[in-house]
């Protein structure tokens, strides 16, 4: 019997590479549409869970606007918090398995340089707090079968979809702009979605349980992120780079000093699955788009 599959958010970064990894496997897939938040609607959503009776769900869907979360908190609570506990509850009552991807900005508050699984988050924004607490009403809700990824800074997904960082770099380079400004004074590591996929689709064996942390080695700034998409075009199409401190972006969220991660499990993880390098990373990625 085909094993099922439910994907909540897959019309985002991850869930383009996603679909092209359950594609080759044998299951059968529901990419579920963002489900009305509202009570009614998150009980419906949570019985068409409970009647499809899937052998996981992995869930992408999130509100990820870490500004538009700061500004409106009970949108972070209803999208990162409520729905994922409603998940949480469906696959704990068809002993379904509950992916959930989280993200490495759950830490920050303490001003650590680099997180592993074993430090404890402390979130400096809304959107962070969320997340944290999506974490939390899955070990709660769902505690037997689960498993967090904690990803980085996120790249990938083709031009298109691209609209972070590295999307509104190249399109600036493209435009002709002469200088580009980036800020050095935060850090991170990235994940690349495609990677962060193979690791999902992986993470439905029963190898896979518990918290990840996934991105590349490395810690990285937006500033060096940012000389490295430079390198990778032609040296007549290249502008020059100003370095610049975050206080000339004020945003409504605060971010972290750093959230950049590591993980003290990857030796569990097959060869194909074990953490890149940043830069060679980031550079095939973006010789794709030039």
């Amino acid at each position: 019997m085909r094993k099922k599959i439910l994907v909540t958010g897959s019309s985002g970064m991850v869930g383009g590479y996603l679909k092209k990894e359950l594609s080759e496997t044998n299951t059968d897939i529901w990419y579920a549409n963002r489900a009305n938040s509202g009570p009614a609607g998150l009980s419906d959503f949570y019985n068409q869970i409970v009647a499809f009776r899937p052998y996981a769900v992995i869930h992408l869907g999130a509100e990820t606007n870490v500004d538009l979360c700061e500004k409106d908190p009970s949108l972070a609570y209803r999208s990162n918090v409520l729905l994922t506990s409603w998940i949480s509850r469906a696959c704990e009552a068809v002993n379904a398995k509950m992916v959930y991807v989280s993200s490495s900005s759950v830490f920050g508050k303490d001003e650590k340089f680099l997180y592993d699984e074993l430090n404890s988050p402390h979130p400096v924004s809304v959107y962070a707090a969320s997340k944290l607490k999506g974490e939390e009403a899955i070990c709660t809700l769902c505690f037997k079968n689960f498993v967090i990824v904690r990803a980085g800074w996120m790249i990938g997904g083709g031009k298109e979809i691209d609209k972070k960082f590295v999307g509104s770099l190249i399109r600036q380079i493209k435009a002709g702009h002469s200088e580009i400004q980036a800020v050095s004074d935060k850090w991170g590591s990235i994940t690349h979605a495609a990677d962060l996929a193979r690791l999902l689709v992986w993470s439905l064996s029963d190898e896979g349980f518990g918290l990840y942390h996934y991105a590349c080695t490395g810690v990285v700034s937006r500033h060096s992120m940012a000389e490295t998409v430079i390198e990778a075009f032609a040296a007549t199409n290249r502008p020059s780079l100003r370095s610049l401190t975050s206080a000339h972006f004020p945003l409504a969220a605060p971010r972290p000093f750093s959230d950049a991660i590591e993980s003290v499990r990857s030796s569990e993880l097959p060869a194909l699955l074990q953490p890149r390098e940043w830069k060679s990373v980031l550079l095939n990625y973006v010789r794709e788009l030039a």
